[in-house]
């Protein structure tokens, strides 16, 4: 399809325009206010947020469209042709079998940990894909066309060996560990928080705050990401990094960048006390 305002747009009910976006009711919960955020990004893409948590797969499904009808034709925004079916920085994508194979697969042991110590809802973890893979908790990466780019895999602190040299966090394999902000549908929020881990921002999330991260830890891709947000009309960002070194010196290079963009910035950090035990 040819994402035009018009025929995107006329798929929805309630719809206003506000500035350089669209809001509307969400179809895909029983939505009496417009919850719904719709923007078009400088590359082409339709960028959607359901302030009530639905994801984008469920809006455009509930509008019978597929998320890769959610990339505008040539032309159709600011003359930019649209992205090629292969993302040029990583050729692979994960299929949504495998996605879903680790999520069958989290054990009542991680979901209780997640639960209990990482403070997530159920309702989160689902949402989200969590999952469990050979003793590491899972983490879905997607792209604004929902298509899995990574999955992280996240070693718990109780199952930690200082001896070991295997990092806390990794990608699914090789050519899968580029930085990418998530989750995606987040980032045309006029304020959000910027977190330095994955989990971080599902915890904000689920208190009703915008939240993203980077993969690839504090810092991760600071320039490009902070372009990114300008084009998608964010206006605040505050930086909400771990207390130790890493995490400042990850703070003041998505400062300096956001800063660059014209993006006001402010900085806090997590108790010191989540270090100590290794959240």
């Amino acid at each position: 399809m040819s994402c035009t305002e018009d025929n995107l747009l006329g798929r929805f009910e309630g719809v206003s325009k506000s500035g350089d976006r669209w809001s509307a009711r969400c179809p895909a919960h029983d939505d009496h206010n417009p919850n719904l955020s719709i923007s078009w990004g400088s590359d082409g893409r339709v960028l959607i947020h359901c302030h009530g948590g639905c994801s984008p797969q469920d809006v455009v499904r509930a509008v019978n469209l597929n998320t890769s009808d959610l990339f505008c034709d040539a032309g159709s925004v600011n003359n930019l042709p649209p992205p090629t079916t292969q993302d040029a920085a990583n050729p692979k994508f994960i299929p949504d079998d495998e996605v879903k194979r680790f999520q069958t697969q989290l054990t009542a042991d991680d979901r209780e940990y997640l639960r209990t110590v990482r403070m997530l809802t159920d309702d989160v973890i689902d949402r989200y894909e969590i999952g469990s893979e050979k003793g590491r908790v899972t983490i879905p990466i997607r792209d604004a066309l929902g298509r899995c780019l990574d999955i992280r895999c996240w070693l718990r602190p109780d199952r930690r060996d200082v001896a070991s040299s295997s990092p806390k966090t990794k990608s699914f394999g090789k050519g899968f560990g580029a930085a990418r902000p998530c989750p995606i549908e987040n980032m045309h929020s006029k304020h959000l928080v910027l977190c330095e881990s994955e989990l971080d921002a599902l915890l904000l999330i689920r208190h009703g705050i915008p939240a993203i991260t980077v993969t690839g830890g504090a810092g991760a891709g600071s320039e490009p990401l902070a372009v990114e947000l300008k084009s998608a009309g964010v206006e605040q960002v505050t930086l909400a990094m771990d207390h130790d070194l890493a995490g400042a010196q990850g703070a003041d290079k998505y400062r300096d960048s956001l800063e660059k963009q014209g993006i006001g910035v402010q900085t806090i950090m997590w108790p010191s006390e989540r270090e100590k035990i290794g959240i």
